[in-house]
C-alpha cells in the first residue's frame, strides 16, 4: 500500500499466473471507489458479475460495494 484513509486507498499489486485475487465473495467489495490500471500483461476479471479481460495501458474505475475479482490463468 502506498496510502490508505477512508475513502481512499493507492497501492500497487502485481498479479501472477495461478493467483486469483478476492476469489472469496465475502472479500469481493470494498466500502470506497478503486481505480485499477494495468501496466503490463493481461489478466481476467469479474466486475458486478460480468466477466471481461484486461490488458496493458486499460484502466477499470469500480465503484464502492460493487464486486471485483481478478485472476491470471
Amino acid at each position: 500500500m502506498f496510502y490508505y484513509q477512508d475513502g481512499l486507498r493507492t497501492g500497487f499489486f502485481q498479479v501472477k499466473p495461478g493467483d486469483h485475487i478476492n476469489a472469496d465473495e465475502a472479500d469481493q467489495t470494498n466500502p470506497f471507489s478503486t481505480l485499477f490500471v494495468v501496466t503490463k500483461g493481461t489478466l481476467s476479471a469479474r466486475i458486478d458479475g460480468q466477466a471481461c479481460a484486461l490488458k496493458e495501458g486499460e484502466t477499470i474505475f469500480v465503484g464502492a460495494n460493487i464486486a471485483h475479482e481478478f485472476w491470471v490463468d
